[in-house]
């Protein structure tokens, strides 16, 4: 049953017909084939396959012997690849890797002498149990020399062999362990989880890049909270972000709670409620400061500069929205950052302005759904005499009494400006 199951997950993949004709050509060379790592992991949960891993006893240079037109991945870690068109004329490849055994890392994140060895030496040089499973699609059978099988049916991520270790040999796998929890559901075993918590501070040998990508990919998991448990419990949020204000404990399990109402886990919605946190304190005049010092700190963490601009944008928004400063809070509806910053503002206690502000917009949609345009503009202030660094503070002034209904058709437009130059010119 397992067998079928298994094929027919496999066979679903697009890029099957490649991977089957790769194991084909190495068994009847006289080699052995299996598939291997997390394409047999997502197979037994059940989930959609990303790529196929194919693992072999053949060494690089019979690889290449074989397969004429494959290319050099990395033949001296035993590693090639064979390029492949799907029925689209779309371009990949497939991986085969020499079984093999990691002998020293130097740098905190790859190999620098690999050995090559049998299957069983293979699988437990892999970072945990449930990615070091092989299938053999000739016996139809799975392999499994780390328990793999057994910690999947338990929904828990374990480091194969002494956790320490794998974790001291490539820090990436900290990172990892909690983006799969994040993905797939699973628990992250005790030992494993202290491991992360002695290790995590060297995670700066780690290029801030990954660091990045695979933050992403956690926050996006469904189970987000439990991998956010887990990097606080470990410490991993505090060697990430220093000294930020949301990642100590008092603000914690505020902070998310907030993020699980935002409803909508991204990674600007993340770093622009994590800005939140750090300027909600600051007396306004203190904020602008504060918000460089963040955009440049986001930038050594190489947040693409668009995520970081939409964080700005939305964080001032949201600091700046509020019937006392009703124009440029109306405007906010037509932005193109509105989904996320009502999401904000209902999540984090500005509901009530929030509503009074959006039925003041509706009242003012004209035929094509944008805002009524103001009565008067910049020549009309000028023509009254308004000293030019005075006009926009006006023409806001004007415009709000309008939307707010006090002003209804340009001449007592003109007339509060009047008025308004007076009461100036006699303060």
């Amino acid at each position: 049953m397992e067998k079928s199951t298994l094929l027919k997950h496999f066979e679903s993949h697009p890029h099957w017909f490649a991977v089957n004709e790769c194991v084909k050509t190495l068994i009847k060379n006289g080699y052995k084939a299996y598939l291997a790592g997390g394409c047999v992991r997502d197979a037994l949960i059940g989930r959609p396959i990303n790529d196929f891993d194919l693992a072999t006893d053949a060494m690089p240079e019979q690889m290449q012997e074989i397969f004429e037109n494959s290319i050099d991945h990395a033949a001296r870690f035993g590693v090639i690849a064979v390029p492949y068109k799907d029925e689209d004329e779309n371009k990949f490849q497939i991986e085969i890797t020499r079984f093999r055994w990691d002998k020293a890392y130097e740098d905190g994140r790859h190999p620098t002498e690999i050995e090559f060895k049998s299957e069983k030496e293979d699988a437990k040089r892999r970072d945990f149990s449930m990615n070091s499973l092989f299938f053999d699609l000739y016996e139809g059978k799975i392999i499994d020399f780390t328990g793999g099988k057994d910690d999947i049916n338990k929904k828990v991520i374990k480091a194969v062999g002494i956790p320490i270790k794998r974790f001291k040999e490539d820090r990436l796998r900290i990172l990892r362990a909690i983006r799969f929890q994040s993905q797939l559901g699973f628990d992250i075993d005790p030992k494993t989880l202290l491991a992360i918590q002695y290790e995590c501070k060297h995670i700066e040998m780690i290029s801030k890049e990954r660091v990045y990508t695979e933050l992403r990919k956690t926050i996006s998991g469904e189970n987000y909270l439990d991998a956010f448990n887990s990097m606080y419990t470990s410490g991993l949020f505090e060697v990430i972000f220093k000294d930020m204000e949301f990642s100590r404990s008092f603000n914690w399990e505020e902070f998310k709670i907030d993020f699980y109402n935002l409803e909508e886990q991204t990674i600007e919605a993340f770093f622009t409620l994590i800005t939140i946190y750090e300027l909600r304190s600051l007396q306004a005049t203190f904020r602008e400061e504060k918000m460089k010092e963040l955009v440049s700190f986001y930038k050594t963490l190489k947040i693409p500069s668009k995520i970081i601009k939409d964080v700005q944008i939305i964080t001032m928004l949201y600091f700046d929205f509020g019937l006392h400063n009703l124009v440029p809070s109306i405007r906010v509806f037509e932005s193109k950052h509105n989904s996320l910053f009502f999401k904000l503002l209902n999540c984090l206690g500005k509901k009530n302005e929030f509503t009074k502000i959006r039925q003041i917009y509706k009242n003012n949609l004209d035929s094509v759904s944008h805002l009524k345009k103001p009565f008067i503009n910049g020549r009309d202030c000028l023509s009254l005499e308004i000293e030019p660094f005075e006009i926009g503070n006006v023409l806001d002034l004007v415009y709000e009494k309008q939307l707010l209904g006090l002003i209804i058709d340009k001449q007592e437009s003109l007339n509060f400006v009047k008025n308004l130059k007076q009461q100036m010119e006699s303060a």
